[in-house]
């Protein structure tokens, strides 16, 4: 019984059972599998796969091979994980890499066949309102820029006293063979975006999470704790800079 199938026959029976959520992007596929009892959901195990299925995403959008098996071996895996630990509801997104991909469907129905459901493809609008919301819900009254730098998109949002105002995704990240030029060039091509209007940054995504890594290791920063950093600007530039001559 697959883990899609299980969803179908015991959701209705067992609603303390755990549910999972499957995050395919770009570089990593990630799951977490959380206790559905409580008013919070405790997170029971988190895994991340490093299978870079976006790699290779070039001019003509095909997905490669090698990395969509990778990718479906992990799958499997995650789909075992689940199994052991009687997950009755999973949740499977992918982003920008199947989005993209003209061959989306040699990764999506082989990992649907895993994990016994079809796997959801966020669009650019719906990716950009879920990083806002899973900011809003930890910062209720937060004001600014959210950035989520993927392997293969860039999501920004602004947000005024906790409200989504503009979104925008760009179709490169940290994966992408991509200029300054043209990245700079794609920023000031969105009015919201190029006022500059806000002075504050919020990172989301394992790129800011290795920035926010480096800043504390280098700093000595007394608390190795992520969520809630603050990065003075003046250092985040430093930060970068350093990486781009590395």
């Amino acid at each position: 019984m697959t883990p899609g199938e299980q969803t179908q026959n015991t959701a209705q029976i067992d609603k303390g059972a755990p549910i999972a959520v499957i995050d395919i992007g770009s570089n990593s596929i990630r799951l977490v599998i959380y206790a559905s009892s409580g008013r919070y959901p405790f997170p029971l195990f988190n895994e991340r796969s490093n299978c870079r299925l976006g790699e290779g995403l070039g001019e003509d959008g095909m997905l490669q091979e090698e990395r969509i098996a990778v990718s479906l071996d992990a799958l499997a895996r995650f789909a075992s994980i689940m199994k052991s630990m009687g997950v009755v509801k999973t949740h499977a997104v992918a982003t920008a890499a199947v989005r993209r991909a003209v061959n989306a469907a040699d990764f999506t129905e082989p990992a649907g066949q895993i994990l016994g459901q079809p796997i959801t493809v966020l669009s650019q609008s719906d990716e950009a309102h879920h990083v806002s919301r899973g900011l809003t819900l930890n910062m209720p009254q937060a004001t600014g820029y959210v950035a989520d730098l993927g392997g293969g998109s860039l999501e920004i949002v602004d947000l005024e006293s906790g409200k989504m105002q503009h979104s925008t995704s760009f179709n490169f990240g940290h994966l992408s063979e991509v200029g300054r030029d043209e990245i700079e060039a794609a920023m000031t091509s969105v009015p919201w975006l190029a006022e500059g209007r806000h002075s504050a940054l919020y990172g989301v995504g394992g790129s800011f999470r290795a920035l926010g890594l480096a800043y504390i290791e280098q700093t000595g920063y007394p608390l190795p704790v992520l969520h809630g950093l603050r990065i003075p600007g003046r250092s985040a530039t430093s930060l970068l800079k350093a990486f781009c001559r590395s």
